[in-house]
């Protein structure tokens, strides 16, 4: 990514208060300078927890070699798609590599060659019950291929008590479906940070404030990831069908129109159908992220379902990888993280003891890609 100078122009009106408090401050800075303190953030970081791998040996090889070959077998087999912008939201299969690989490295081939900073992990509960949505608030996620750190600043952004998003490690524990997609990411990126969130049984309101807070932390740097299958147990025919309706419904990029081709598959007589999409919440709040950052760019990926792979046509889960590509403008208010708050603190700083000082408006260099964007914002010393 191309770092852009930004010069910060002020026309500062200086009063008594704040020159005293500039030169307070610089007073101290060089009296700790002087006797060689050094000072640390009052805020300890929670002690690191490692989340154990729950399916490896059963959804994906637990051989840290034999995984990265299959991986690798599999992201080899798939192309690129043609698409302008970057990726921003991704929707992908979860099922053991054995029978959703192929689709789920059609997706994951999308990234290669791209950098991204955080990547939020979106999914939904298959084994635990709970009332509201669970984000994973801190420590590491390891696999066998090694470890991810969570991201602690925008797993505290996303949790909202009032809005039942809350900070719960326990309902991650033994699911399966974010787990599946860490594997892909560790292969095809680096230097990365991740925030699993798993929603549990919530009223549309809570997915919405969840879609609110998404899209105000989506950035150039940032990734969703959803997790999902299609249609569940019907013949490898119907699932065929209905899986075309359900990606044409995602491809609309409106939510209602998901949600109702859903109810309404759903409630036909079609034999053995269980469900359309599993993770039909999370890509509900995919669909509404996208709307207020104006995404438009939607693509279909790869499809397949498990007849397909086995040859078994009475009995079939269906697999899609949906990208979304573009530029984020988010058409309300942009809530900066916890790191981007704390950069424009600094630089605020910065320019207001530099023009004290020696009356020159500093140049600084923003790192946060939202801070690199033409917008304003009140900064509160």
């Amino acid at each position: 990514m191309k770092i852009q100078k930004v010069v910060i122009p002020a026309l500062i009106i200086i009063g008594f208060l704040i020159f005293f408090g500039a030169i307070s401050t610089l007073t101290n800075k060089n009296s700790k300078e002087t006797k060689g303190e050094t000072t640390s953030s009052s805020t300890q970081r929670s002690e690191s927890i490692v989340r154990q791998p729950y399916v490896a040996g059963s959804f994906y090889p637990a051989d840290s070699q034999e995984l990265a070959a299959r991986l690798n077998a599999f992201l080899s087999g798939v192309d690129k798609i043609e698409a302008s912008g970057k990726l921003r939201i991704l929707i992908v299969p979860h099922a053991g590599i054995d029978y959703s690989g192929n689709v789920a490295a059609g997706g994951f081939k999308q990234l290669e060659g791209q950098s991204y900073r955080r990547v939020i992990l979106l999914g939904v509960s298959h084994n635990v019950y709970f009332d509201h949505i669970a984000v994973y608030p801190s420590g590491e996620w390891e696999t066998p291929l090694g470890k991810v750190a969570v991201d602690e600043d925008l797993a505290q952004t996303l949790t909202d008590e009032p809005q039942m998003i809350k900070s719960n490690r326990q309902a991650h524990e033994q699911e399966h479906s974010l787990e599946v997609e860490l594997i892909f990411l560790q292969q095809v990126l680096s230097d990365f940070k991740i925030v699993p969130v798993l929603i549990g049984q919530v009223a549309d309101e809570t997915l919405s404030s969840l879609a609110r807070k998404v899209s105000n932390n989506l950035s150039d740097q940032t990734l969703l990831v959803v997790s999902t299958d299609l249609s569940h147990y019907p013949s490898k025919k119907v699932a065929d069908e209905v899986d075309r309706e359900t990606i044409e419904a995602i491809l609309s990029g409106n939510s209602d129109i998901f949600t109702q081709s859903i109810k309404k598959n759903e409630s036909a007589d079609y034999p053995n159908l269980v469900t359309c999409a599993c993770g039909a919440q999370a890509v509900r709040v995919a669909l509404q992220s996208a709307k207020l950052l104006n995404l438009t760019d939607f693509k279909k990926i790869a499809y397949e379902n498990s007849g397909d792979v086995t040859g078994d046509n009475e009995r079939a889960v269906g697999y899609a990888a949906i990208g979304v590509w573009g530029k984020t403008e988010n058409s309300g208010e942009v809530m900066l993280d916890n790191e981007s708050q704390k950069e424009a603190l600094a630089i605020a700083r910065e320019t207001l003891v530099e023009y004290i000082s020696h009356q020159k408006i500093p140049s600084v260099i923003a790192t946060s890609a939202v801070l690199q964007d033409n917008l304003g914002a009140f900064v509160t010393l």
